[in-house]
């Protein structure tokens, strides 16, 4: 097999590498080998979370994963590795697979990075194209941005999402929201009004935002002037447009 997905179970990442995509010596069957490593979680849902039940064994390729950005010291129970080899490997399924930093010169720390068990083999030369490039790993974004103009009460020019070279196409028609910290003494409290990128302003990576409600009327206070332009300075606001890619997609779109 060219590539595993291993389940590393409760404990046992001992010693992780120290970036998620450093090479590891893998001990699989009877063959030590170098391979890349990928870390990923699922994602649960408010279904995963009513049935807290013992993690299964079995692999589901349709689910979302999020991508590990940093490894923990102690893994959850939904902890998941992916192996590619430098060369066909031969393994059992469910069979032990021990990783290790056998490049290392500390006398004093361990060696053995983490262990797992196989639950899925992908034993196909093009598995980037025919396998991976289905698999849902994302990496959560987020851009902030801060709104430069009113238009209207439901629509504003955004300054700080993007930069002047923006592909405009594939940002257009996202979800953003504008969030409101509230003027009161001593409050937390914000207010969030949902919208959409509606499309570029300018050349200078400006967009217009078009919001699903009004903004508040101390907000269209603030950009009362000729021009609709800021004029006091609270409250304060911030316009946030999160999003996901997946790092298996060659196209690289962006998941909403």
């Amino acid at each position: 097999m060219h590539v595993f997905y291993l389940v590393l179970e409760k404990y046992h990442i001992l010693n992780p590498p120290s970036k998620v995509n450093h090479g590891l010596h893998i001990f699989v069957g009877q063959e030590t080998v170098l391979a890349n490593l990928t870390f990923f979680t699922k994602v649960k849902s408010e279904h995963d979370n009513a049935n807290n039940t013992e993690k299964s064994v079995e692999f589901d390729k349709t689910a979302m994963y999020h991508y590990v950005e940093e490894i923990p010291n102690v893994t959850d129970d939904n902890l998941y590795l992916l192996l590619e080899f430098e060369h066909h490997v031969i393994c059992p399924m469910n069979g032990l697979v021990i990783g290790a930093k056998l490049d290392t010169y500390a006398v004093n720390s361990c060696r053995i990075a983490l262990h797992g068990h196989v639950i899925t083999q992908l034993n196909d030369l093009n598995y980037k194209s025919n396998n991976l490039s289905k698999l849902l790993v994302c990496k959560s974004k987020t851009r902030r941005g801060q709104i430069e103009r009113v238009v209207n009460p439901r629509m504003c020019i955004v300054h700080g999402l993007f930069k002047r070279e923006t592909n405009w196409e594939i940002f257009v028609g996202l979800r953003a929201y504008v969030i409101i910290k509230l003027n009161e003494t001593n409050s937390t409290e914000t207010q969030r009004i949902n919208g959409y990128i509606e499309s570029s302003f300018g050349q200078s990576g400006k967009c217009r935002l078009a919001l699903d409600s009004d903004l508040p009327d101390e907000i269209l206070a603030q950009y009362s002037s000729k021009g609709g332009r800021k004029q006091v300075s609270q409250p304060d606001t911030e316009v946030v447009l999160e999003f996901k890619k997946n790092v298996f997609d060659p196209q690289r779109r962006i998941i909403q």
